[in-house]
């Protein structure tokens, strides 16, 4: 196999496959990260960390022009073979890893108003400068105003006050399925049902679209950013990082006349009804959450009168369940009171089973 020394480093021999051999002909162990793979090498008593297809591009084929930067072809970073390598500009790198669609989805969300800073986080995984020179490369205009536009409609008061089955219901919804980023203004929900993000999207007046969430098994997911409804999620107890922290809301942020709406929200979210066939075809019915919130659920299920199994852990996450079927018809009861809205396959599974 075609071999030479590596330029800059006269004790080491490397091969057009990428393997480095030192001056005792024994096999050096490179080391693999995000970016492809890396190798130490020692050179008058002091160590460098190299990437190995620099070294290989610069021993086999020469410097490496400035502004250029060594690419795969196949995209797959730890192929590092001769023949797989090409340079071309910095600017474009960032792209490479992009497919046709990736491009077109970041592209299509940038013109109907999604911030830069949204589509690297919720759509390509990466930072915002490399989304900017991802649309700028498909002939679509970037300026530094436009990366932080909102050209969307948003109610950013919806939140002020839970004074309405309709807010009771989406801040339960939230309290399940959506989340209040940490550091930036963000909200988000996803979902695998569409009527949710439709119903949501509907009551706080916004005209964005849904997109698919790879990193959720392709569900949907709705976000947008707002300054004021995230400060008024937190004061409703929706807080960032929520899952193992999260709390019964109090009756200050949920009137006790609209709890059944806001349960029947968290419900449609992380709630199940179902039939345990390894217990005699018994129908379940569950709440989940964080210790906290199921402590509260518990709680206002016993005011009601409703039998409660031992709250059960899965985790981290804890379930409190009804299994009883004279429960079951008060918890049916007690959520859809005057319902003026729910999920309907699951309204449909309480009316099929109990």
């Amino acid at each position: 196999m075609q071999q030479t020394q590596i330029s800059g480093f006269s004790d080491y021999i490397i091969n057009i496959s990428g393997q480095i051999y030192n001056r005792f002909g024994l096999e050096m162990k490179n080391e693999r990260d995000r970016g492809g793979y890396t190798i130490k090498l020692t050179k008058s008593g002091e160590n460098y960390k190299r990437r190995v297809n620099r070294l290989l591009y610069e021993s086999f084929i020469g410097e490496i022009p400035s502004g250029r930067c060594v690419c795969y072809k196949d995209n797959n970073y730890y192929n590092i073979a001769l023949d797989n390598l090409c340079v071309i500009n910095k600017f474009c790198a960032t792209t490479r890893t992009f497919t046709e669609t990736d491009q077109l989805s970041a592209v299509n969300a940038y013109k109907s108003g999604w911030h830069i800073k949204e589509i690297g986080r919720q759509l390509l995984h990466t930072k915002p400068d490399n989304v900017s020179r991802l649309i700028k490369l498909n002939n679509v205009p970037v300026s530094s105003k436009n990366c932080y536009r909102t050209s969307y409609t948003l109610n950013h008061n919806y939140f002020e006050t839970v004074d309405t089955p309709e807010k009771a219901y989406l801040l339960g919804l939230l309290y399940a399925d959506g989340s209040v980023d940490k550091n930036s203004n963000q909200i988000n929900l996803i979902s695998n049902d569409i009527e949710l993000l439709e119903f949501f999207r509907n009551q706080v007046d916004c005209n964005k679209e849904f997109y698919k969430n790879p990193s959720h098994n392709n569900a949907k997911t709705f976000f947008f950013s707002s300054e004021r409804m995230k400060k008024d999620l937190i004061k409703l107890g929706c807080v960032p990082r929520k899952s193992l922290i999260l709390k019964f809301p109090t009756e200050n942020q949920v009137p006790p006349k609209l709890l059944h709406h806001f349960l029947r929200g968290e419900f449609d979210g992380d709630g199940s009804i179902y039939i345990n066939n390894s217990k005699n075809q018994q129908v379940m019915v569950y709440f989940c959450g964080a210790y906290d919130f199921c402590v509260g659920v518990d709680n206002q299920l016993k005011k009601l009168g409703i039998k409660v199994c031992k709250m059960e852990k899965n985790v981290n996450i804890f379930r409190v369940r009804v299994s009883n079927f004279e429960g079951q018809c008060k918890l049916k009861n007690f959520l859809y009171k005057d319902s003026t809205f729910s999920l309907t396959r699951k309204r449909e599974r309480f009316e099929q089973y109990i």
